[in-house]
């Protein structure tokens, strides 16, 4: 049994070097994947007085109107363009007779130009 043991133990010895070395690999890799991928890291924060909105939402043909706000700016980033062509896309909502926000500056409700509504970093 001793002499088994002999002949075993260096094979059992190779075994948990590499059990030890993946588990390494797999550590790292759980790491990577938090830090570099992690929601905190995929968007900057932007302040809500930076969006050039305070609503945002559509008007359907049937005349009522949905609010769009909160899931709109949870994927806004500075330098996006949010236009009627790109919230079709993202809500995929049919029927929307219009695309409607109200100005942050004015105060007024408009209609979303087809040239888009511009998200400025205003401290660069």
């Amino acid at each position: 049994m001793r002499y088994l043991f002999q002949l075993i133990r260096p094979i059992l010895n190779k075994m948990n070097c590499c059990y030890i070395f993946l588990r390494g690999v797999f550590i790292l890799k759980r790491k990577f994947q938090q830090y570099f991928y992690s929601p905190e890291k995929e968007r900057l924060e932007i302040s809500p007085s930076d969006l050039p909105w305070l609503w945002i939402g559509a008007e359907m043909n049937s005349g009522v109107i949905i609010t769009l706000t909160e899931d709109i700016n949870k994927i806004a980033n500075y330098g996006d363009i949010i236009t009627p062509f790109f919230l079709e896309s993202y809500t995929e909502l049919k029927k929307v007779k219009r695309w409607l926000y109200l100005d942050s500056v004015t105060l007024i409700e408009q209609e979303i130009p087809p040239s888009g509504l511009v998200i400025k970093d205003d401290t660069e």
